[in-house]
């Protein structure tokens, strides 16, 4: 049996599949994203109201990046079997999807400790700064966030697709980082044209509600900045799973079949 052909790898392509596959899956990704980031509105919620001390709060706040970037794996790990279903023209089973990304959460949760050690290094000198034990650093923190820039853009765009790689392929923590760099290469250029078109409608999108007359302040504002962050979570644990989709068909003419064999 011949080898499939190789479909070119482009962003409007990349993008216009990831609006489809998001829009007509979008209860069950909703259902994920919301299961995703419980733990998240009761923290945020909590920390609005709490009467703890400044010290405290501040802890708090710079550890809800850290756990925003940890359930992002895991709602990208859970949307991975939905995603394929969809490439695939099936109905999404969302408890499938449940399943298969637990499987494999240590994985997705190991390959974001690593990729995003820096910013978990920069939590920790901020919060040691306020106890005055980093105040010697002060003077180099600049370059160390502006180090961090450039690394957060490196592995956004060199490594974006480790843990549908870890899911769909069964590959431990540093090999699926190691196969995403190989995924990408050739193809860096047009991932970041997709990052840029979605930031360009993310930004329409908040114009849009910005000029809205919406309440400030209240749990009337609090529940729609939550419903907003499901809503943004359901999209982007949809974009890295179609980019990896579009690259394995891209360089191995692998689609969304055999890719999906693995959960069958």
């Amino acid at each position: 049996m011949s080898a499939a052909r190789p479909t070119p790898f482009r962003a409007s392509a990349v993008f216009g599949r990831t609006f489809h596959v998001w829009f007509t899956a979008l209860p069950q990704l909703l259902l994920v994203a919301a299961l995703v980031q419980a733990p998240l509105v009761a923290l945020r919620w909590w920390t609005r109201d709490a009467a703890a001390e400044a010290t405290l709060r501040g802890a708090t706040a710079r550890a809800l990046p850290l756990a925003d970037l940890a359930l992002s794996a895991v709602a990208e790990a859970f949307a991975v079997w939905i995603v394929l279903q969809r490439l695939r023209g099936e109905r999404p089973d969302a408890l499938r999807s449940l399943r298969a990304g637990s499987r494999r959460l240590g994985t997705a949760l190991g390959i974001t400790a690593i990729l995003n050690a820096p910013n978990g290094v920069n939590a920790l000198l901020e919060a040691l700064s306020l106890k005055g034990v980093a105040e010697a650093a002060g003077t180099r923190l600049g370059v160390w966030d502006a180090a961090i820039v450039v690394f957060t853009f490196v592995v956004s765009i060199f490594v974006c697709v480790p843990i549908p790689v870890a899911l769909v392929e069964e590959r431990g923590v540093i090999a699926s980082i190691g196969r995403s760099w190989i995924l990408t290469r050739g193809h860096r250029f047009t991932i970041w044209w997709v990052y840029v078109l979605l930031a360009l409608v993310a930004g329409l999108v908040y114009g849009v509600f910005y000029v809205l007359p919406l309440p400030e302040t209240g749990a009337v504002s609090f529940a729609l900045d939550e419903c907003g962050n499901v809503l943004l979570t359901s999209f982007a644990c949809v974009l890295p799973n179609v980019v990896f989709h579009a690259l394995r068909e891209a360089r191995e003419g692998i689609g969304s079949e055999r890719l999906a064999e693995v959960f069958d």
